[in-house]
Formats: structure tokens, sequence, C-alpha cells
């Protein structure tokens, strides 16, 4: 594993919408801000979200989110990550991360993000979802994953329309939080 080809890069797409949304790189001073959105916007965000005590959905030092962000950034400095923070018209907007990163003849990686309640249905999800799907070859990366929840059909429908489709495979997991029971 090395240096990700091209990262760090800043992504601007600036005739999508009325702002330009931009995705650039993860940046320790945005411990505060990235915090402050995330506490705001914890009922939104709780749907999706897995439980991960390292950075509570509740008010809390920023001290969880400035070790995030230093173990994303390390991880990018592997290549083993690409952490973007959303801005929509220089504001903070989100987050998107393609993580899991695998190269060889693998080259691809799981994608995740989440938006401001602030800035939903204002297409900021729809850019920054375009944008990367456009750039990421420039990376060296040939294919993201994401996962949908089953119940999450609007989720679905607007990932299918960004390209993402179901793969022909059936995929199993268990919980390792909370193991069943053996009869």
């Amino acid at each position: 594993m090395g240096r990700i080809r091209g990262w760090p890069v800043t992504i601007i797409e600036p005739a999508l919408l009325d702002a330009p949304v931009v995705l650039r790189p993860v940046r320790m001073r945005d411990a505060r801000v990235w915090r402050d959105s995330r506490v705001r916007n914890a009922h939104w965000l709780r749907p999706w979200e897995p439980t991960n005590p390292e950075t509570p959905l509740y008010r809390s030092s920023v001290g969880p989110y400035v070790g995030m962000a230093r173990t994303m950034r390390r991880e990018a400095r592997q290549g083993l990550a690409l952490p973007w923070v959303v801005l929509y018209d220089g504001r903070f907007a989100g987050q998107l991360t393609v993580g899991s990163i695998m190269w060889g003849s693998a080259r691809s990686g799981q994608v995740g993000y989440w938006v401001d309640e602030a800035f939903a249905g204002r297409g900021v999800g729809t850019a920054l979802v375009d944008q990367l799907l456009r750039n990421l070859g420039a990376l060296g990366i040939e294919r993201v994953r994401t996962e949908v929840g089953w119940e999450e059909h609007e989720l679905a429908r607007f990932l299918g329309r960004r390209g993402f489709a179901p793969l022909p495979r059936l995929v199993l997991e268990a919980s390792v939080v909370a193991p069943p029971e053996r009869e």
C-alpha cells in the first residue's frame, strides 16, 4: 500500500447547483464544525448510522472527532481511504468517505456519506455522488460499493439513478455486537 495517485485532491462542481459543491480532504480544524453538525443532525442521521461509541451523536467534546480525523488522514496517507468534507457555498454540509480501499485487481472501495439536514433537498447529495463517480478513476479506483437497507427504497432508487446496481450475489452478515443465543 502507498499513497493514492493524485491524493489529496479537492473536487469542485461549480455548475450543477446555485452554489458550488466542494469535496475537500478532511482537516483537523474541521473537528468542531463537524461535531456540531453531527450533534445538530443526530435525529436526522439516526436511521442510517451504525452504533459508534467513538463518535457519539450527542453533545461531546471534539476529542472523538479529532481522533477520527487523525485516523482517516492516516488511512488516506496509507492508500486505504479517501475522506472528504462536503462544502456547499463554502459552508460545511456533510462528509463523504471512500474506505476499505482494495488495490491489486480489485481497485475498489466502500463509499459512505451524509448530508446535513439543512442542505437536504437542494441536490447536494446528487452533486457529490456524481462528482465522486466522475473523478475516482483519476485516483486509480475503478468501482465502489455502498450498502442500503432493505427498507430504504428511496435511497436505493436515488443510488440506482447515479449508476449503482445490486450485485449478482447474496452477501450474508452476522452481528458481533449482540451475537444470537445458541440452541
